[in-house]
């Protein structure tokens, strides 16, 4: 398991998700789909059960790039792994830099692993405020990089559904992602989004959400 120490896991987490493992054995590894706090939940929190667990599996990584852009949320920490199917994987840090999770988790699908997404509420992620340095190292590059990734995963020729999800969530994360890299990381906003534009990545005529 990878686990982020400032995450918070319902009792019965670990369990759930090796249960689905069990049950599965194309499935490589089960997420849980993350609720960011700031006062931290309670005990009966911490401790409730779901019957029955509410879950999605993706059979493929286009499977789940879509539902990455219709917002599942599956990070890299708290997640529990078949050992098999971490053989020879390794996250891109320089590709991807603070973005590496998705990436990582996709790279294990590659290989024809499946993967689970539980949505019942059983890890919750701190939230950070100022002073936050995680994306420190990240640059606009990376989040090119990352867009660029999940449009690769999708099929060539588009539907006209993929192709209206992936407008609407790039046209809200190319400018989220921008603000959180450093300043002397930072192209001119119009080079950016022109280079997002020319790969692909931006439509500026398509509905965004946020």
């Amino acid at each position: 398991m990878a686990f982020h120490e400032d995450d918070l896991l319902s009792t019965s987490y670990i369990a759930s998700a090796v249960d689905i493992l069990e049950r599965t054995p194309t499935c490589a590894f089960v997420a849980c789909q993350l609720r960011e706090f700031d006062g931290e939940p309670s005990a009966a929190e911490l401790a409730r059960t779901y019957a029955p667990l509410a879950y999605e599996t993706f059979p493929t990584g286009a499977d789940l790039v879509r539902g990455i852009l219709r917002g599942v949320e599956p990070m890299f920490g708290s997640v529990v792994y078949r050992r098999a199917a971490l053989n020879g994987v390794e996250p891109d840090h320089d590709g991807y830099a603070t973005l590496v999770d998705r990436p990582f988790l996709l790279s294990i699908m590659n290989r024809g692993w499946t993967a689970a997404v539980i949505r019942s509420p059983l890890v919750w992620y701190r939230h950070h405020g100022k002073g936050d340095t995680r994306h420190l190292a990240m640059t606009a590059e990376h989040v090119l990089h990352l867009l660029r990734m999940y449009r690769e995963a999708l099929p060539a020729r588009w539907s006209d559904e993929d192709r209206a999800a992936f407008f609407m969530y790039t046209g809200y994360w190319l400018f989220e992602l921008y603000r959180l890299t450093p300043p002397d990381q930072r192209p001119p906003v119009w080079t950016y989004l022109l280079r997002a534009w020319r790969q692909g990545l931006y439509d500026p005529r398509a509905e965004h959400v946020g």
